[in-house]
């Protein structure tokens, strides 16, 4: 015969229920206790991740030779910074002797620039227009197209394009070229199809039209038919500066004719709409985008 598992009396599942509820209250407070060391340890973690990352582009300065870059690196961390030194952390006077001896040195570095740049620029083989350089604007690769001006009070160098800036840098003369030649290389070195370009401006502007209710060899805004152009699978991640090398590319070559239509470009002197190719394409600001049937001059 099986015994009775529950056979018990009410004075004795009264006082067991008392017991199962300390026992919930002792679980609850463990759980409560365990949930803030994880909290505290995940907080401790990313402190640490914090600090190497922090380390390890110091580091990458530190070999790179770019002073400036630690001397802003640390100045922009100083909050963080603080905190470690109330901490007496281990490598607050390795880093503080770092700052002091880059800070030292980012005067005279700033002050060297034009000869460090020109230097530099030869030894990497990067083309600079020394006719239109001089301090504090430096023109880099085809026509100058990549343009760089430093700040001296700042200690920075704003990197840009015709097209707009692509980026702020602290103004090592190492950085600069380097995130320089990394442009160049993107706006001069793509793989480039001009018969392909051709074919697909033809078809985006056709897209344009049709979007605009416009007829065929109406004048289409060659911003729009960037926009469009980018959005296609082939042009992902299109900018708008690689647009005008491309464009220009086509305008040097002479190559203007796809489908029995030969575009042509109209000229502005709206400086906030218009475009400046490059080179002898440049010949003045150029707004619109017209396709026409070859041969005639109307659509």
């Amino acid at each position: 015969m099986q015994p009775e598992l529950f056979a018990k009396s009410s004075d004795e599942i009264a006082s067991g229920s008392g017991a199962l509820e300390r026992h919930i209250q002792q679980a609850t407070k463990t759980e409560a206790d365990l949930t803030k060391e994880i909290e505290n340890a995940q907080t401790k973690r990313n402190e640490v991740r914090k600090l190497k990352k922090f380390l390890e582009d110091l580091d990458h300065y530190r070999k790179k030779d770019w002073s400036i870059h630690i001397k802003q690196h640390c100045e922009k961390e100083n909050d963080f910074l603080s905190g470690l030194r109330k901490q007496s952390h281990q490598s607050i006077p390795d880093v503080e002797g770092l700052y002091r001896d880059s800070k030292t040195r980012a005067d005279s570095l700033v002050k060297d620039l034009p000869g460090s740049i020109e230097r530099l620029a030869q030894e990497a083989g990067l083309l600079l227009d020394l006719n239109r350089s001089r301090h504090p604007r430096y023109y880099f690769g085809n026509h100058g197209f990549v343009e760089v001006q430093v700040n001296d009070t700042r200690q920075v160098a704003r990197i840009s394009t015709r097209e707009g800036r692509l980026g702020e840098i602290p103004a090592d003369a190492g950085a600069i070229i380097t995130v320089v030649q990394d442009e160049v290389k993107r706006l001069f070195e793509r793989k480039f199809s001009d018969r392909q370009f051709l074919k697909d401006l033809y078809s985006t502007y056709k897209e344009v039209l049709k979007k605009t209710k416009a007829r065929e060899g109406d004048p289409a805004r060659l911003r729009d038919v960037f926009e469009a152009m980018a959005n296609r699978k082939r042009y992902r991640k299109y900018r708008r500066d690689e647009f005008l090398v491309d464009l220009s590319w086509l305008v040097e070559k002479g190559l203007g004719t796809t489908g029995g239509y030969q575009f042509d470009l109209q000229q502005t002197k709206d400086t906030e709409s218009g475009m400046l190719l490059l080179g002898a394409a440049g010949q003045g600001m150029v707004n619109f985008l017209i396709f026409k049937k070859q041969g005639t001059n109307t659509p």
